[in-house]
């Protein structure tokens, strides 16, 4: 995970200047990790608010989708309730 190494960069070198080019790799990759997620967001969001505008859709459907954009924004929680089952 790229926070892992940015907070290992963090702590343990004590002249770290904005020129390092390993931490400008992992903000970069940090900067489009979000934008994924964003854009990932968004997606699910309008096809949900499609699918009621158009069809009030059954609930069920509505709850599949709303998992995926709760997923998405905790990811690290999602992670460890899909690994219990």
């Amino acid at each position: 995970m790229d926070v892992e190494k940015l907070t290992d960069i963090l702590e343990k070198k004590e002249n770290l200047t904005i020129y390092s080019k390993e931490l400008l790799i992992i903000l970069n990759n940090f900067h489009n990790d979000r934008i994924l997620i964003e854009n990932s967001l968004n997606e699910y969001q309008i096809q949900r608010e499609i699918l009621y505008l158009r069809t009030v859709c059954e609930h069920f459907i509505l709850s599949s989708i709303d998992d995926k954009i709760w997923r998405i924004c905790n990811p690290s929680y999602a992670c460890k309730v899909s690994r219990k089952f």
